[in-house]
């Protein structure tokens, strides 16, 4: 694949190959318009894989070839939206059993005479057995909150932000907050290792009732957000909040009492606003006025 726009000497393509072969890398080439993406493998010169009808398969049929919590970064860096040398977890041979691995991608755009982004092309080498790939790593562990496994308060913001800038046009979205206001006095009545098993099944119950493309994070003690992504019928949203207003009452863990007290808010991507602070606060504003 000539990635350069112009056609290399025989000497520069095989220093070009020779490159890719020694980082393991392949290549890309992503028509925005078209939505096609032509990858190219450094270690087979001359072949390529076009997959047509590109961005849609990648959130379906070969979504498990992405970790969920960089398929937004992904598609913002082949959208031109986001160019900057990132990290990101791929798994590109389909194993099926959640074994990602890390990997760098660089990438340029082709604009037209507008300057609109029509074209963007790159490279993605492993970096995991590399420093880089423990730094990406320790990044990676850095947004998370060590207790539950979710996203932390950090964390969330920068996912979600991520999401709301690279989102389409016709794009919509929900921001869920859960608060639990007598979690303090779990803690106190019951000690803070009963009140961790609490979060952790917690955590877990939460994250069943919402897709793996949906950003979870556990921001403070006994408070949740969810992001959820792409949401086709408004709808569900209140009834995904009724589920989380009453989620002590499942008991299903062992570790529940009934009536505890939950307050949920909700904020509608892009009607309540268009950036993480302002569709925060509208939640919150609606927690307020939410009684179980």
């Amino acid at each position: 694949m000539d990635v350069s726009g112009k056609e290399m000497k025989p000497y520069e393509r095989e220093r070009y190959y020779l490159l890719l072969e020694q980082l393991q890398a392949v290549t890309y080439e992503y028509d925005i318009e078209n939505d096609i993406m032509t990858f190219g493998d450094g270690l087979k010169p001359g072949s390529e894989k076009r997959i047509q009808q590109y961005r849609k398969k990648l959130c379906t049929v070969n979504s498990d070839t992405v970790h969920p919590d960089f398929l937004d970064k992904l598609l913002s860096i082949y959208m031109g939206q986001n160019l900057e040398p990132q990290e990101i977890l791929l798994d590109f041979k389909k194993k099926g059993t959640d074994q990602f691995s890390w990997h760098r991608i660089v990438s340029k755009a082709v604009c037209d005479e507008t300057g609109r982004v029509v074209k963007t092309f790159g490279v993605l080498w492993n970096i995991d057995e590399s420093l880089e790939g423990e730094m990406a790593l320790l990044h990676f562990r850095s947004a998370r909150d060590p207790l539950t496994g979710l996203y932390n308060r950090p964390g969330a913001e920068k996912a979600i932000s991520s999401y709301l800038e690279a989102a389409e046009n016709d794009a919509v979205g929900a921001l869920l907050i859960l608060n639990i206001d007598q979690y303090q006095k779990i803690n106190e009545s019951r000690g803070r290792c009963f009140g961790e098993q609490v979060l952790i099944s917690l955590s877990r119950e939460i994250q069943q009732l919402f897709r793996t493309s949906d950003i979870v994070a556990h921001v403070d003690l006994g408070q949740f957000i969810i992001l959820m992504k792409n949401v086709k019928d408004l709808m569900i949203v209140p009834r995904k909040a009724d589920k989380l207003r009453h989620i002590f009452d499942n008991g299903t863990s062992g570790l529940y009492a009934v009536n505890v007290p939950c307050h949920v808010g909700s904020a509608i991507f892009p009607y309540d606003g268009k950036d993480y602070a302002t569709l925060l606060a509208m939640a919150y504003k609606s927690s307020e006025t939410d009684n179980k």
